[in-house]
């Protein structure tokens, strides 16, 4: 269960944090299916604008400026015909579904009650939107078409930050979500795991409390996800979706690269993990079994003050990551978008 307070003290930690260049729990930085569009975004101490910059021609676009200091967006999520896409937007503990056309440069809201979060489907054609009304949680499955909504999941979880929680709509109307249970029982284990919405109830897919993202296959023959111990290790497993036999791609045995916190982005293919900590961009090869670790060297750090002393922050943060395609990372520091293009040589 979610207070809207709550959620709003959390958004605007998030952005503290993220304009420190530290980690962050927002991410904002969403590439189009395609691979044409990008959202970034611009915050100074006034105001906080999502803007969309176009990758061909490197022009941008003024999306949503926020109504004071506070970043009131999240949770962007493009359509798959890379047309439009959207995001949720927050004023004085009120929720909106807004929707972005980039043709025609609309912005409309969309007519979905007190909106957490939302999900489209492969196809476009259904929309799963978590509803926060009345301080109880539900997920509501909607048809784009018509703005009708066809079915109601019930939610018995708690969910972290925004970006950090993954649903993902399956065919037939099935939903697989990361989450965290109200009350634990033997069907709700303690701590965030995945569960599948099928046969009418949810089934829990993990146990072990500590999964922090997840990818689903296209063909939604496989499912892969992130366990994470902070200071101890990291790890990717597999399974056949909907069968409950787990096997374990890599482990990362240094501490380094497990922080909470963090943002972490598969690979369309899911062959790749790229996630951002204190050390550094770390990509994550799971054929090659290897991390790349992709460093800023700043000759002239800032000195920041957090209330326990002085330490060194970089001038150009991250603000935040995402792929494009399946060998391209994009990068937001501050006003500047890198591309990142890692391809292996064909033998």
């Amino acid at each position: 269960m979610k207070a809207t307070t709550v959620l709003r003290i959390l958004i605007a930690v998030a952005l503290l944090i993220t304009l420190l260049g530290c980690i962050g729990f927002l991410n904002l930085v969403r590439t189009s299916p395609d691979g044409r569009y990008l959202t970034v975004i611009d915050s100074d101490e006034s105001r906080s604008r999502l803007l969309l910059y176009d990758l061909n021609t490197h022009e941008t676009t003024e999306v949503y400026t926020s109504k004071d200091d506070s970043l009131d967006f999240y949770d962007i999520q493009w359509r798959p015909d890379s047309q439009a896409f959207c995001f949720v937007a927050t004023h004085e503990r009120e929720y909106s579904l807004m929707l972005y056309e980039v043709d025609s440069h609309r912005l409309a809201q969309l007519p979905v009650e007190s909106p957490g979060l939302a999900r489209w489907s492969r196809d476009g054609r259904q929309l799963l939107v978590l509803n926060t009304a009345n301080g109880e949680d539900r997920y509501e499955l909607y048809d784009t078409a018509s703005w009708t909504r066809v079915r109601s999941y019930p939610s018995p979880f708690n969910y972290q930050a925004s970006d950090t929680v993954i649903a993902q709509l399956l065919r037939d109307e099935r939903v697989l979500i990361l989450g965290k249970p109200t009350d634990t029982s033997d069907n709700f284990p303690q701590g965030y795991n995945l569960y599948l919405f099928s046969g009418n109830r949810w089934q829990p897919y993990t146990t072990t409390g500590d999964v922090v993202a997840f990818w689903v296959a296209p063909d939604e023959s496989s499912v892969r996800w992130v366990r994470q111990h902070r200071d101890k290790w990291l790890a990717v497993f597999e399974s056949p979706l909907g069968k409950r036999m787990p096997r374990r791609l890599a482990l990362l045995e240094n501490g380094a690269f497990a922080q909470e916190g963090v943002i972490y982005r598969f690979s369309p293919d899911g062959m790749k993990l790229a996630y951002w900590t204190e050390e550094g961009v770390c990509v994550l090869n799971l054929q090659t079994n290897t991390v790349r670790v992709i460093e800023l060297l700043d000759l002239s750090p800032r000195k920041v003050s957090g209330g326990f002393g002085e330490s060194l922050q970089t001038r150009y943060p991250i603000l935040g990551l995402d792929w494009r395609g399946s060998d391209t990372l994009v990068i937001q520091r501050r006003g500047e978008v890198e591309m990142l293009s890692v391809h292996s040589l064909r033998r």
